[in-house]
């Protein structure tokens, strides 16, 4: 893919100071990973994706991603577009409901007789 895209450019020649919340190639763990959805997306229509992905600083998140390519009147591919939504502590507060669910069924029912 080449392009004026962002996404077309090599890693090295990116300015990171163009977009301070980072690219999604950023957030990425593989460039590859990114290459693959943007494909996807411009094959298939809109894509939608969950999983970690990691911040400039090397902390990992955990994301649901859409990427949706763009077109103009013409059908030519624009570029692509793409809404990140951080859903951690959301993933966070369902996993320890799982737990804390998962532990009530193991604990014995105290039955009470008769008084």
């Amino acid at each position: 893919m080449t392009g004026s895209h962002p996404a077309d450019q090599d890693p090295a020649d990116r300015n990171p100071a163009e977009n301070p919340v980072g690219r999604f190639g950023a957030l990425a763990p593989a460039e590859t990973a990114f290459t693959l959805e943007l494909e996807a997306a411009l094959a298939d229509g809109p894509l939608e994706d969950e999983g970690w992905r990691i911040r400039k600083d090397g902390s990992r998140f955990w994301v649901n991603v859409v990427i949706t390519p763009l077109f103009d009147g013409a059908w030519t591919l624009l570029g692509f577009g793409m809404v990140t939504r951080d859903l951690t502590e959301r993933r966070a507060a369902e996993q320890a409901l799982t737990e804390r669910r998962r532990r009530r069924r193991r604990l014995p029912t105290s039955r009470r007789g008769p008084s």
